[in-house]
C-alpha cells in the first residue's frame, strides 16, 4: 500500500498484524507497530468514539498476538501490560503466548488475573490453560489441568 501511495485505514492496521502473526512475519509486524505508533490514534472528524476504542483493542490485540506468535513474547506482554481495557481476546493472546513459549506458571498467572478481572473464560481460554499444562510437564500442572478441566465441565 504504501509503495502505491495509498494511505491505510486504522481498519486496515489488525488484519495485516494478523497476517504478520500468521505467516510468523515479526521485522513486519514490528514495522508496522512502529507505523501504528507513529501515526497515533487520530481518526477522520466523522469517526464515532466507539469505534475508535473498539480498533485500538483490535490494534493491541493484533499486537499481542502477532508478537507472541512470532516468538518475542517480551514485547507481547509489555503490548498486555500497556493495554489498560483488556477484552477476553486480550487475555486469550497472552495466556496463549505464555503457554506456546513453555511459561506454564506465567500463563496460570495471566488466567488467574483475567478471573480476578471479571472475565469469564471461555473454549479457548481453557485449551490454552490446559495447553500450557501439557508443556510443563509437571506434577503440578497435572494438577492444575485437571482443576481447570473441572472448571471448565462445570460451566457446560
Amino acid at each position: 500500500m504504501f509503495s502505491l501511495g495509498v494511505k491505510p485505514i486504522r481498519l486496515t492496521y489488525p488484519f495485516v498484524l494478523k497476517s504478520a502473526a500468521s505467516l510468523c512475519l515479526g521485522d513486519l509486524g514490528r514495522a508496522l507497530h512502529g507505523v501504528v505508533v507513529k501515526v497515533g490514534v487520530e481518526f477522520d472528524t466523522f469517526v464515532r468514539v466507539c469505534l475508535v476504542d473498539m480498533l485500538n483493542v483490535a490494534i493491541r490485540n493484533a499486537l499481542v498476538d502477532m508478537y507472541a506468535k512470532c516468538g518475542n513474547i517480551e514485547a507481547a506482554s509489555l503490548v498486555f501490560v500497556k493495554t489498560k481495557e483488556k477484552d477476553i481476546l486480550t487475555w486469550t493472546a497472552m495466556i496463549w503466548g505464555w503457554a506456546i513459549h513453555g511459561h506454564f506458571e506465567r500463563a496460570i498467572q495471566c488466567f488467574k488475573e483475567m478471573m480476578y478481572s471479571g472475565i469469564k473464560p471461555d473454549g479457548i481460554v481453557f485449551l490454552a490453560i490446559l495447553t500450557a499444562c501439557s508443556y510443563a510437564g509437571q506434577d503440578r500442572s497435572a494438577r492444575t489441568g485437571s482443576e481447570v478441566h473441572s472448571k471448565n465441565a462445570d460451566r457446560s
